[in-house]
């Protein structure tokens, strides 16, 4: 056992010396960590930091100094492929692919300012929050609801827009679904946003900048931060109450001026009924065949990519399915013979987990489909005249445009780009149109001519120009936001012209232009943003249209959209430089961790026990490249009566390492039915590797080894147990997942098959065995989405002399969905009893239906979620000298969250001796019930 502490011990030393991907440059209020090759995003993301922390600071009434004692902590990654940001702490997150934001409807704003800005808004917030009891933890600092987070960061950091606000609180006021909760709930995070960003700029509209000061600065001296006491104090009227009031402005002023936009006639809605439809274009009209992505059921958490007939001009029947994995937009050639698409590829990147795409194209007419790029960053493609693929890959700073062969054989680069590409479409052999965002944040069309290389500006305006479909030679259809309105526009590329042709009350997403039928193909938002699909016939675009008559609108209402803070929008920080300085590398593990959480509670247990305390600490690293757990019971009567468990997590090397220690009482410890009071330490040293072949996110592999040592001590004495004993050994562990996601979960799988095999072999003279397990998980729906097949099978196999109290075989604990100990029992439901054996084939079949998904009861404190009903029967052989075989079978109603579930049931069992029993009783199911 010391050898293995040394060899562990021995490699983090190793690995804490190596040099590091990782670096860091320091300015006067903030520190980048960024991984090699990322330096000029990193120098530009401290440039905006240093500009950008005075303002806050003001705009807070947080000291400047403190930043100065206390640098902001910000982290930029370019391994998930994502465009995004997150504050927690002291450190802030930043995901570098500003391209991946080009396809996003956003402002005009810089990406990283904007993203940055907001991030530096909740970072200082969270500083101007903090009270004493902050010395607990992040966790502690909770009382500041997320609607105030959210939009005081988009007000600080962003002016009022379409995408970022308008047209999601406009659609939520027309919908009746915007409300003081709604602005609370995650569930849907839009609404969040939006209402929590127009809420906080009504405020300073009506109050003043230096209300949201006194807000956040309120009893700073206090033990706790109580936003809703703060908030009364300052406006004199809870934060509820005064929502009503807003409401009632946002009614008024939504209501006046979209009653000046007309609604257009000339749109034709897709008549589908049985299907939640996302894209569709016409295949073959004369046959009534479509290419439709639909969720074939709406619990599922993927979509489907369908080759379809219209039924009766209402239902869409499948011909054949092209995939029911994707994860970007579709993409058709001219002649729609061929449709690309992109689907998630996951790796581990800088001790991450790394996101790219892997693209197909399929062939309609073959009905094949083949692999054309694996590992890209790339989330949009445009099909050339002469059928070639372009990918429009994205970087952390700009973009690249390569062109694939249909076979995926041959490349080559069309274009290197410093400006973020989004979309784009081919207007003939030579030439394309893109949309892409300019180094001053506006977004405009580019004619890319591919013999020569170049790129053409076809539009330069404030206006956000996106999604350009080709009409014919000349002819562009593109997005385009005025006055925060979703329109149609039309740009003429012989007469340099660009004309708005459709501007109405409601938001027209662009799709597809489908030449066959000459008509468009969009979708727009109803009710709750269900988008529905739409056709607009190309003559009917070019015609004359009535234009939206804004003149009489009250002026008064939309006034709090203008309002600025008072230091002004930080989105408009001027480009500039600041020195910079070097801190050098950044090597693993990764400091500092995050403080979470840390508590203690003592309490008397009366006499005979007397005073206890129960504490935990937990510490992360924002990237969750390091975690450490500590959790406590400090009993006054010694060690062998106290708890103490201690997890410390390291990603390093795209591996993991774990160790665990663990002492404290076995939960299980029975002797012939009989309790023994026993306390356990474990010592547990992993490494393990997970990693998804192929990249596929539905497939994840894991090899693990492990070194783990045991030692027992028995606080009551039984006649042939030993009162202490320990032992030790190697394990090895390689296991299988396949999950094809629905939003059932566990409790109801759609497709799930998982594999197990572990060895652990006991070095200890004393107690030396073997023990071998397998175990495989079958689960499918049957007919329908509600009712679904669950198989759990299990082969244990031991040699060797075993340690006390029945640690392999059949145990009588079936109220819990667990080995006993999480080591090496199963359990039959029915027959309460203890059974060991040298060999064991165990199994257990489950029929379960879908009762209710969600419902608004709870029972203790879970809901009443996902509740089930389950048939079963469960079935051993054991084999010492003997065989003996158990069985049992029952019903059960389960209910509860995807992670813990409790269920009621009755079950008939079959003992060893053959005695039938039958019992009511209840169950907790851990995760999915390994």
């Amino acid at each position: 056992m010391r050898r293995a502490f040394f060899i562990y011990f021995s490699f983090f030393s190793v690995i804490s010396v190596q040099a590091s991907v990782w670096q860091a440059i320091e300015g006067n209020y903030s520190r980048v960590e960024y991984t090699v090759g990322n330096r000029q995003v990193a120098d530009s993301l401290l440039e905006i930091a240093e500009m950008a922390i005075p303002r806050l600071a003001k705009m807070t009434g947080v000291s400047l100094q403190s930043f100065r004692d206390s640098k902001t902590r910000i982290i930029l990654t370019d391994a998930p492929d994502v465009t995004n940001g997150y504050a927690i702490g002291n450190a802030i997150v930043i995901y570098a692919l500003s391209s991946g934001f080009a396809l996003s409807w956003s402002s005009n704003d810089s990406w990283y300012k904007l993203v940055l800005t907001h991030e530096l808004t909740h970072h200082t917030v969270f500083r101007a929050s903090r009270r004493k009891i902050s010395i607990f933890g992040i966790i502690a600092d909770n009382s500041v609801p997320r609607w105030f987070h959210e939009g005081i960061a988009q007000y600080f950091a962003e002016t009022w827009n379409a995408f970022r606000g308008d047209i999601f609180l406009k659609n939520a006021i027309l919908s009746g679904q915007l409300s003081y909760q709604a602005i609370n709930d995650w569930k849907d995070g839009a609404i969040l946003y939006a209402g929590g960003h127009a809420f906080v700029r009504w405020l300073a509209w009506q109050y003043g900048d230096s209300s949201l000061i006194r807000l956040l600065r309120y009893e700073p001296d206090s033990w706790i931060y109580d936003f809703d006491k703060a908030f009364e104090a300052e406006f004199d009227h809870s934060p509820e109450n005064l929502f009503a009031q807003f409401l009632r402005h946002m009614i008024i002023a939504y209501g006046d001026r979209l009653a000046a936009y007309p609604e257009e006639k000339f749109f034709k809605r897709f008549p589908v009924k049985n299907l939640q439809v996302f894209d569709l274009l016409p295949y073959n009209r004369p046959d009534s065949s479509y290419i439709a992505v639909v969720k074939l059921d709406p619990v599922h958490s993927y979509r489907t990519v369908l080759l379809a007939k219209l039924k009766n001009r209402k239902k869409l029947k499948a011909i054949y399915t092209i995939t029911n994995h994707i994860n970007t937009d579709l993409f058709f050639s001219a002649d729609k013979h061929l449709v690309a698409f992109g689907r998630y590829s996951l790796s581990s990147v800088h001790d991450q987990t790394g996101i790219r795409f892997d693209w197909f194209i399929h062939d309609l007419q073959k009905r094949t489909t083949r692999l054309v790029a694996r590992n890209v960053r790339a989330r949009s493609a445009v099909f050339t005249k002469d059928k070639a693929l372009v990918l429009i890959h994205t970087r952390p700073a700009g973009s690249l445009l390569v062109r694939y062969s249909l076979s995926g054989q041959k490349t080559d680069t069309l274009l290197v780009s410093t400006m973020p590409i989004g979309y784009g479409c081919a207007l003939d052999k030579n030439s394309l149109v893109l949309d892409a965002q300019r180094p001053n944040g506006w977004h405009d069309l580019f004619l890319f001519d591919i013999p020569n290389g170049t790129l053409h500006s076809l539009t330069r305006d404030s206006l956000i120009n996106r999604y350009p479909l080709a009409l014919n030679d000349s002819l562009i259809a593109f997005n385009r936001i005025e006055d925060k309105n979703l329109t149609i526009a039309v740009y003429d590329i012989q007469n340099k012209r660009y004309s708005t042709h459709i501007n109405d009350q409601y938001a027209y997403w662009l799709k597809h232009y489908d030449s066959d039928n000459r008509e468009l193909i969009v979708s727009r938002w109803e009710s709750k943003r269900k988008a529905s699909l739409f056709t607009l016939p190309l003559d009917s675009l070019l015609q004359a249209r009535p234009h939206a008559d804004l003149s009489c609108v009250n002026p008064f209402y939309p006034r709090w959209e203008s309002h600025t803070p008072i230091y002004g929008n930080l989105g408009s920080l001027p480009d500039t430089n600041i020195s910079v300085v070097s801190a050098g590398d950044v090597t693993i593990p990764h400091f500092p961790m995050l403080h979470l959480l840390s508590a203690a509670v003592p309490f008397y247990t009366g006499k005979e026990t007397g005073w206890s305390l129960f504490g935990l600490t937990a510490w992360a690293d924002p990237l969750q490249r390091q975690l450490f757990q500590l959790t406590f019971y400090a009993d006054q009567r010694g060690a062998d009566y106290s708890l103490v468990m201690a997890v410390h997590l390291l990603r390093a090397w795209n591996q993991v390492f774990a160790t665990t220690l663990y002492h404290g009482p076995v939960i299980f410890s029975f002797d012939e039915n009989e309790y023994v009071q026993t306390y356990q330490d474990v010592v547990s040293l992993n490494w393990s590797h997970p990693w998804n072949p192929g990249g596929n996110p539905r497939v994840t592999l894991k090899p693990s080894l492990s070194y783990n040592g045991y030692r027992y001590i028995m606080k009551n004495k039984r006649p042939n147990l030993p009162q202490r004993y320990a032992y030790h050994g190697p394990s090895a562990d390689f296991s299988i997942i396949y999950n094809l996601p629905t939003r059932y979960g566990s409790a109801l799988y759609k497709r799930f098959v998982y594999g197990r095999i572990n060895l652990f072999q006991s070095m200890e003279a004393a107690y030396r065995f073997t023990i071998a397990q397998a175990d495989v998980h079958l689960a499918s729906n049957l007919f329908w989405e509600e009712l679904g097949l669950k198989t759990r099978l299990n082969y244990t196999t031991t040699s060797g002399t075993l340690p006390p109290l029945n640690r392999m075989g059949i145990d009588r604990f079936f109220g819990i969905d667990v080995p006993r100990d999480l080591t090496y029992t199963r359990t039959v439901r029915g027959v309460r009893e203890d059974i060991s054996a040298r060999r064991m084939a165990w199994a257990s079949a489950e029929l379960t239906y879908m009762m209710s998904e969600k419902n608004n009861l709870k029972l203790l404190v879970l809901p009443l979620n996902l509740l089930t009903f389950t048939a079963f029967y469960d079935y051993a052989r054991l084999q010492n000298e003997n065989i003996v075989t158990i069985s049992g079978y029952g019903a059960e109603v389960t209910f509860g969250l995807e992670i813990i579930r409790l269920g009621v049931g009755y079950a008939r069992g079959r003992d060893s001796a053959g005695r039938d029993n039958e019992e009511v009783y209840m169950r907790i199911i851990l995760g999915s019930g390994f």
